[in-house]
């Protein structure tokens, strides 16, 4: 073989292992997931740090990212949830799928659980609320430390059950 073509295969493969390790710095990095117990007439912290993100994703799209909630109310309630304070997409639907847009009107639908214990309890759960909502932030923001701020306000019927407030940070600043 010539040594043109043994350059041309050691490329080759550089490229390759550059593709690979720019794909693995890309997974999971671009969303968060977290359990969440909620208690009627609470609210519960919920912090994003954006620090966390991947290269590949920082170039690309990095005033977005993926959040998903499992919620766990303390009683099995019919809630409709509401985001404000930040743009928010808020869905039920797979991680997979296409996600359908939830309106305030809808009320969420219960998963069944597989029996583990969540963070902090010693019960069971038998159920969980899954929601995933995609965060869109002004891109001014990114280079501050605390991004945004955005509420998600759970409504049992008319009445406010619980609060997640979801805290946007850049701890790289």
């Amino acid at each position: 073989m010539s040594k043109k073509w043994v350059i041309r295969i050691a490329l080759f493969c550089v490229m390759l292992l550059v593709m690979l390790g720019a794909a693995r710095m890309r997974m999971g990095s671009d969303s968060m997931s977290q359990n969440i117990a909620l208690s009627s007439g609470k609210s519960v912290a919920c912090t994003v740090d954006l620090a966390k993100e991947g290269a590949l994703k920082r170039l690309l799209s990095p005033n977005i990212y993926a959040l998903s909630l499992r919620i766990q109310p303390e009683a099995k309630a019919k809630l409709r949830v509401e985001g404000s304070g930040m743009e928010m997409f808020l869905s039920q639907g797979s991680k997979k799928g296409i996600w359908t847009e939830l309106t305030p009107a809808d009320e969420l639908q219960y998963k069944a659980g597989k029996g583990k214990n969540m963070q902090g309890q010693g019960k069971n759960i038998n159920s969980n609320i899954p929601l995933n909502i995609e965060l869109r932030v002004p891109r001014e923001a990114l280079n501050r430390h605390d991004v945004a701020q955005g509420t998600l306000r759970f409504y049992a019927g008319q009445k406010e059950y619980a609060q997640v407030i979801i805290k946007v940070i850049n701890s790289a600043i």
